[in-house]
């Protein structure tokens, strides 16, 4: 929490119990050193699935482009072409008895 706020971001905690949110304003009490935030930002750096191995990256880039390209290419037929759902035909008795 205090890593966030370093940054100055606002920290979202889930809290259940009375004692979960007696250590989450206890967490708030004190701050990170200028130090202690550099060095838990260069060990979150060094962890990154982003950064290294680059295979796992090109992967996930590839990934969220064909989902991305899947999203226009739907779009597209539902615009255009008009292709979407059509609702099932009702029956005509059933109809009636509404």
């Amino acid at each position: 929490m205090n890593w966030a706020v370093a940054h100055e971001y606002v920290p979202l905690v889930g809290i259940r119990t009375v004692k979960q949110a007696k250590d989450a304003v206890g967490a708030l009490e004190w701050r990170l050193t200028p130090q202690e935030v550099e060095r838990l930002d260069q060990a979150a750096l060094s962890l990154s699935t982003l950064k290294k191995p680059r295979w796992r990256r090109a992967i996930f880039i590839v990934m969220i482009s064909m989902l991305v390209m899947s999203y226009y290419i739907f779009s597209f037929f539902e615009r255009f072409i008009g292709f979407h759902r059509q609702p099932p035909p009702q029956d005509k008795k059933a109809k009636k008895l509404l």
